[in-house]
């Protein structure tokens, strides 16, 4: 690990910065490189609970009583300490066991931004307190990573040697100003609603490409993160469009806020199980969902009931190489999804499509929130314990 410096500079913005802000996230995310439902049997809040329980199952350092995970121990107790600072804490950002800052940042960006959006939809739901626990969990450990004034650690292990290393996480326990912002905001805009409009399919040259069963489809592997968050930024920007009660003009049409939150929720519905293989690619969720998770935790006993060391090829010849189902459920993991014609393969080593991240699910908090607010004819009862 090496010592990474980022400088800040603070700059007032100008009045209408607010009113633009949202085009500008949606421009700087779309960067990165959806069928209409009237009705809903999908039960969003459970879906919204999960996603926030498997923020649990990624958590680094020394666990607390609330812990809800429970084939989940402490780990990274020593992180940072042989640099002397305390990197102890945050998420492992998916299936690996490294800490990496960036997706770890982006994760509660989305996640805080949902709540600022949805947050009575997510206290309605019942999932305030988790949620704000969630954001804590990341939010204390970067106070902690900002050792000095101009450094920050934005990386705990090695992303290359991890990946020959199957283990359990646990085993490491080892004015004219203000007229130029208006003109780039202008085209932050322009160059947004492009992209939503591309997600819409009313573009004339370029737009996204779907699955023959409706999904947005971007790239093969771990395609599941531009759906969750084009589902996100549809969402909000379709809030946008009723409070100032405007439409998105695309190349081929006019289209009202509420045909830009169908392609949301059918999104979202083609996530919890409405696509060709009926499957709920939100592990946990529902009857059909992958069992096979590229995640080393998940894929190995838990530590709690085996607490025999096991090394990185033993691992792989034990554990990896299994065609059994995951001994432990990592609720409400969003894999990686399905290929360009819907069809998925439940098998560890298709980490490409098997694999889950943080900024997968922490996406979807929000939207789930508000699905639950318009569609809550079916809930849950009782607390969520996830065991193995």
């Amino acid at each position: 690990m090496e010592r990474k410096q980022q400088h800040f500079i603070a700059r007032k913005q100008p009045k209408h910065f607010q009113n633009w802000l949202v085009l500008l996230v949606l421009y700087m995310v779309a960067i990165f490189p959806l069928k209409q439902c009237h009705g809903s049997s999908f039960d969003y809040s459970l879906a919204l609970s999960k996603s926030l329980l498997y923020l649990e199952a990624q958590r680094s350092g020394r666990l607390p009583h609330s812990q809800r995970v429970t084939w989940r121990h402490h780990s990274g107790l020593t992180d940072g300490l042989e640099q002397g600072v305390d990197l102890v804490g945050g998420y492992y950002d998916a299936g690996d066991n490294v800490k990496f800052g960036l997706p770890m940042a982006f994760t509660i960006t989305m996640l805080s931004w949902g709540m600022i959006q949805y947050g009575q939809e997510i206290s309605d739901a019942g999932e305030y307190d988790h949620a704000l626990e969630a954001i804590k969990w990341g939010t204390d450990y970067f106070i902690k990573a900002h050792t000095h004034p101009n450094v920050l650690w934005v990386e705990v292990g090695d992303g290359d040697t991890d990946h020959y290393c199957w283990q359990r996480p646990e085993e490491h326990l080892m004015d004219e100003k203000h007229k130029e912002h208006k003109d780039t905001l202008d085209q932050y805009r322009s160059k947004a609603e492009y992209y939503l409009c591309a997600c819409l399919n009313k573009n004339n040259s370029t737009n996204v490409h779907r699955t023959p069963g409706g999904l947005l489809y971007i790239r093969q592997w771990n395609n599941m993160q531009y759906v969750s968050t084009a589902a996100f930024l549809l969402t909000i920007y379709s809030d946008h469009l009723v409070s100032t009660n405007q439409t998105l003009r695309c190349d081929r049409a006019v289209l009202a806020p509420q045909e830009v939150f169908a392609l949301a929720k059918s999104q979202v519905d083609y996530i919890l199980g409405s696509n060709p293989m009926a499957i709920s690619y939100l592990v946990g969720y529902g009857a059909n969902f992958p069992q096979r998770v590229h995640h080393r935790g998940a894929s190995i006993a838990s530590y709690k009931e085996d607490k025999g060391f096991i090394g990185c090829t033993q691992g792989y010849d034990n554990w990896f190489k299994r065609l059994d189902p995951n001994p432990n459920v990592v609720h409400g993991a969003l894999v990686g999804g399905p290929d360009d014609m819907d069809q998925f393969r439940d098998e560890r080593s298709n980490y490409v499509q098997t694999e889950a991240c943080t900024y997968n699910s922490g996406t979807l908090v929000g939207v789930f929130a508000k699905l639950h607010r318009l569609y809550a004819n079916d809930s849950h009862n009782g607390p969520l314990i996830a065991s193995s």
